[in-house]
């Protein structure tokens, strides 16, 4: 046995054998030791398959001390300059599973240090990365962060999108989903003047707007008072086809509370009849015209007090609590190659927060 362990710590390949072996049967204190025993040779990193083996290995144990082990394996493959050593895939799950442990400031880091590197992410991987992250206070800030160094990018067609060497790229340009999910987290938090920045951001990246984003500007409009934007994006729910009948009550509702925040009597008024012979040209149901009128004649569409408008950080952060699922193994992750599970994940992340955001009347 002494013998096998001698010739063992003098055999680069047979550690490397050994630390494959120990990733496969979840051994993680036997493997971190061979990997520091490999180290500790001066051999350098093991060659990139056994790397990625360890750092998706530990990933996927779901237990936070192992996953920060293999995050500050990953800082210094880096700042060694070793980059090329590690996977996309890899640097992506680690992302993934940092973000979803509720360690937003690492996940945001590994995706900094992975685009620096001309290694791009695709726009439903990181988002769906960003969905996780905007759980808490400060994920919510660093989302909102990410997606507008990202958008900046694209800013004013800096990028030609006609050059095939620029479509990499052009895959991690944000969508409207990643703009939700930045814009509704922040509102939620009460980051409302940091976000219009990204609102000012949208246009000069060519994003078109669909209801649900229009809805959630509404109500960053709101809450700073700016009265004169939710009058020009008035203009753009009126002219929005299939408009459901929750999304008009909910712009209504922004427009009305920011003239009485004003005390604009007038127009508040005027607004009712326009959004009453709206409701008729768009044959939306008699049900939602009576309950404006009914609110507005029993005085219900107050102002939030100032303690529920901005609310705490823990309000919002027990608000945007997930139902916690296993996470996926890096196969099963890595098998996807479109992101599509992760689309569908960030898709009902925004459905969470949109629920959080509508209305609520006193």
């Amino acid at each position: 046995m002494v013998e096998f362990v001698l010739v063992q710590a003098c055999n680069p390949s047979q550690l490397s054998v050994e630390l494959e072996k120990t990733i496969d049967s979840r051994r993680f204190e036997a493997a971190w030791k061979l990997y520091e025993q490999y180290m500790y040779m001066g051999e350098g990193f093991p060659r990139k398959l056994v790397l990625n083996k360890v750092i998706n290995g530990f990933a996927e144990s779901s237990d936070l001390p192992w996953i920060k082990k293999v995050y500050d394996l990953v800082e210094l493959v880096f700042n060694e300059g070793k980059h090329e050593l590690l996977e996309r895939d890899t640097l992506i799950y680690l992302s993934f599973i940092l973000a979803r442990s509720g360690s937003p400031v690492l996940a945001s880091t590994i995706m900094r240090k992975t685009i620096e590197q001309r290694v791009f992410l695709p726009v439903q991987a990181w988002s769906g990365m960003i969905g996780h992250m905007a759980q808490s206070e400060t994920g919510a800030y660093l989302a909102s962060e990410l997606v507008n160094e990202i958008g900046y990018l694209f800013k004013d067609n800096r990028v030609d999108p006609r050059k095939k060497i620029n479509l990499p790229l052009f895959e991690m340009k944000p969508n409207a989903i990643s703009f939700r999910i930045a814009l509704t987290s922040c509102l939620l938090f009460g980051f409302t003047r940091k976000v219009e920045v990204l609102i000012e951001l949208m246009p000069r990246i060519g994003l078109k707007y669909d209801t649900s984003l229009l809805i959630v500007m509404a109500r960053i409009y709101e809450k700073n008072g700016h009265i004169e934007e939710l009058k020009k994006l008035k203009r753009h729910i009126d002219d929005a086809f299939h408009l459901g009948e929750h999304a008009y009550m909910q712009f209504y509702d922004c427009l009305l509370s920011c003239h009485l925040k004003f005390g604009n009597f007038v127009s508040a008024s005027e607004m009712v009849l326009d959004m009453l012979r709206k409701i008729k040209e768009a044959k939306i149901s008699l049900k939602a015209a009576k309950s404006v009128i009914k609110a507005i004649e029993t005085n219900k569409f107050l102002l939030l007090s100032t303690n529920s408008e901005h609310g705490t950080s823990d309000d919002a952060s027990n608000k945007l609590k997930l139902i916690r699922s296993e996470a996926p193994s890096f196969m099963d992750f890595s098998q996807d190659q479109s992101f599509l599970r992760l689309e569908v994940r960030q898709r009902s992340l925004f459905i969470s927060y949109q629920k959080n955001c509508r209305p609520r009347l006193n």
